[in-house]
């Protein structure tokens, strides 16, 4: 079993992959932890965040002390985790993405919400990192209906 650091970096790593092989021009930043950036594409900078779906507010939650960083990228994309050995991951473009939130408190902290809504469909990825993914994401839930 994997610490919750090393799960949540191996997930991130993937979406980060699933992106550059998306675009052919995509690059990532050469160092992991860039607190401005996960690459370029173009001159653009971009963000990757892969998470689950909120299937209740159909859209990606943010934690604050991520906020910063994507409304300073030019383009910020979602991949979405599998919920089921048979999902794919799915790339997602968030459209107008510094505008294109609802901003909440959940439990004493400030979240935002990206909706599906204004997310644009890229395409699927369905390898054995979906299973990874999803495994991982399984091992570092704090929600119930999540873990094995």
């Amino acid at each position: 079993m994997y610490m919750q650091d090393d799960a949540a970096a191996r997930i991130g790593a993937i979406g980060e992959d699933v992106v550059v092989e998306f675009f052919d021009r995509a690059t990532k930043s050469k160092d992991w932890y860039d607190s401005k950036k996960d690459g370029k594409i173009d001159g653009l900078t971009y963000e990757v965040k892969t998470h689950r779906l909120n299937y209740k507010w159909k859209g990606f939650w943010i934690p604050e002390n991520q906020f910063k960083k994507l409304d300073n990228v030019d383009i910020l994309f979602f991949v979405q985790v599998p919920e089921s050995e048979e999902d794919a991951l799915i790339l997602w473009l968030c459209t107008n993405h510094k505008v294109s939130f609802e901003q909440f408190n959940f439990k004493g902290k400030t979240m935002r919400n990206y909706p599906l809504s204004k997310c644009l469909y890229l395409g699927k990825t369905k390898d054995e990192r979906a299973n990874q993914v999803l495994e991982y994401s399984q091992q570092i839930s704090t929600v119930d209906r999540f873990k094995k």
